[in-house]
């Protein structure tokens, strides 16, 4: 039975859930938007486990069992969640997936370890199931729409005030730079590594891609031939306008995921989830990546949707 556990970004959930909502509630969401290939092997009986990560201790909760989920267009859908929210963070050591390769993630990559949707073992789903707490008769809270509504508005192309709060972006390709926003940061450089072959790939961004692919061998991932998903997975250079250094590496897989590096390391500054920041940058640079986006991705030929900044961002600093 491979039933699939799949997280909720903490963006998303925070849309979704109330902030007085408490472990024990019942969080009323019927569905799961993902075209991962990982969901293909759902079967009756079969289950989508729906975790996200909270702060501040890194604590891995249960929002909801979405229980024999069929495929509806972009969705999984099931009966409405029924099980209570639930703090499973004594799994994280036991769980073992299909894969086998279990949850190894670093402090502060709790989330990023599990972007990927994972295939669970049959004694994986008895260990979280055996986690969720007996006791019944919890707060309920209707949260189907919110999440449709999040989905749908992260999914979109970015908001139009936004495009106005950043500087002129120029034409250019690949290797085209953007034009000055006179400071901050701006998008270079990208690339699309599965598109060729490992030999083509700086030993920094081998690095970088074993801490992203599963299994944490990029060559061995890409001599599996990659699904179309992966092939689509980008990398850019994240610049310093001001001393036209490169600051980070940002990459971009799935549907609105990705993990940004400081420069040629492995050093996780940053993770984006669902098309949120589940692990943010310092906010005066939050505010200047925003505002690169909105004026760079295209250029890049990047899908603009692939990141839903938080309202605020890309506006001046008071």
């Amino acid at each position: 039975m491979p039933s699939v556990l799949a997280i909720v970004s903490k963006a998303l959930y925070e849309k979704m859930v109330p902030k007085d909502v408490q472990l024990g509630a019942i969080v009323g969401n019927d569905r799961y938007t993902s075209s991962n290939k990982a969901f293909e092997g759902l079967a009756k009986g079969d289950a989508i486990f729906l975790v996200t990560v909270r702060p501040p201790k890194e604590e891995l909760w249960l929002v909801g069992i979405l229980e024999n989920p069929k495929k509806k267009g972009a969705d999984w859908v099931s009966a409405q969640n029924t099980t209570p929210l639930s703090n499973i963070t004594p799994a994280i050591k036991k769980l073992k997936f299909e894969s086998g390769t279990g949850i190894t993630a670093k402090k502060g990559a709790l989330g990023m370890s599990l972007q990927t949707p994972r295939v669970l073992t049959e004694a994986d789903v008895a260990l979280i199931r055996g986690l969720v707490p007996k006791a019944k008769g919890g707060k309920k809270v209707a949260a189907g729409a919110a999440y449709r509504e999040a989905v749908d508005d992260a999914a979109s192309k970015p908001k139009a005030s936004k495009a106005k709060a950043t500087a002129k972006g120029g034409k250019g390709g690949k290797g085209g730079k953007a034009a000055s926003g006179g400071g901050g940061l701006r998008l270079e450089n990208a690339r699309w590594p599965f598109k060729g072959t490992v030999t083509d790939l700086e030993e920094f961004e081998k690095q970088q891609l074993n801490k992203v692919v599963d299994g944490g061998d990029v060559e061995k991932f890409m001599a599996s031939q990659p699904e179309e998903d992966w092939i689509q997975a980008s990398i850019v250079d994240v610049v310093d306008d001001a001393s036209g250094k490169v600051k980070y590496q940002m990459h971009l897989f799935g549907y609105g995921d990705g993990v940004m590096f400081t420069n040629e390391t492995t050093t996780l500054a940053a993770g984006i989830c669902q098309h949120g920041f589940d692990q943010e940058l310092p906010k005066p640079e939050m505010r200047e990546l925003a505002k690169a986006w909105a004026r760079d991705a295209k250029r890049l030929k990047l899908w603009e949707g692939h990141i839903d900044f938080a309202e605020d961002e890309g506006e001046a600093d008071e």
